[in-house]
């Protein structure tokens, strides 16, 4: 009976569908005009051509890829052809292709790879353009410590003198010149009375010889 029950079940599952990719779109050899470059081929009507073109020049030292890579996109039209142009700057670069449709789960393998080069172009009467190089980034430069001024020592002032005082032979006072000491009112008035002392002690004494030589005459 358990047997029987066993073998009576219904077992449901869901296999989902393996989706296929696309074969590889066909990729003519591109066309170079100056720096626009034409990319067309063949694939599957109503796709989607995706063009892949890198620089074919390795990195340089710093690591800079002189080149940008760059993605174009097309869609094969009802002929099943397609055809997208780009603009390059000057290089070389490889290329590859594939195409899909929908949400790209069917995305084909990339087509051989092609290589083409943009040149330089040349104006009129002028040089070729060159390709740019790279600006690496600067260094930056360590602000230098500003060096303080020196602090100005102070000059001491000068000694105030004594103008005018008695025996100060760098400043003279009032009573002269040279330095000597200074003359008071009080030594002037004292000459003078000297002076008047000695003219009437000799007045007095001329006037008693006088006195003496006439009492002899008489």
């Amino acid at each position: 009976m358990r047997v029987a029950a066993e073998i009576g079940r219904n077992i449901f599952f869901e296999i989902a569908p393996v989706v296929a990719p696309l074969a590889p779109p066909t990729l003519d050899e591109p066309v170079v005009d100056g720096t626009t470059v034409t990319f067309s081929g063949t694939g599957v009507v109503g796709a989607t051509v995706e063009v892949d073109a890198v620089d074919a020049v390795a990195p340089d030292d710093d690591g800079v890829q002189l080149a940008a890579d760059q993605t174009l996109t097309a869609t094969v039209g009802e002929d099943g052809t397609w055809n997208v142009s780009g603009t390059f700057v000057p290089g070389t670069y490889t290329v590859t292709a594939t195409q899909f449709t929908g949400d790209g789960a069917d995305r084909s393998a990339p087509t051989q790879e092609r290589t083409f080069t943009v040149e330089a172009v040349t104006p009129p009467g002028g040089e070729p353009t060159p390709t740019p190089t790279p600006t690496p980034t600067p260094t930056p430069t360590p602000t230098p410590t500003p060096t303080p001024d020196p602090t100005p020592t102070p000059t001491p002032a000068p000694a105030p003198g004594n103008p005018g005082g008695p025996g100060n032979p760098g400043n003279p006072g009032a009573s002269g010149a040279l330095g000597g000491l200074a003359s008071t009112g009080a030594d002037a008035g004292a000459g003078a009375l000297a002076l008047a002392a000695m003219l009437m002690a000799g007045g007095a004494a001329t006037l008693a010889v006088r006195r003496a030589r006439a009492a002899a005459r008489g």
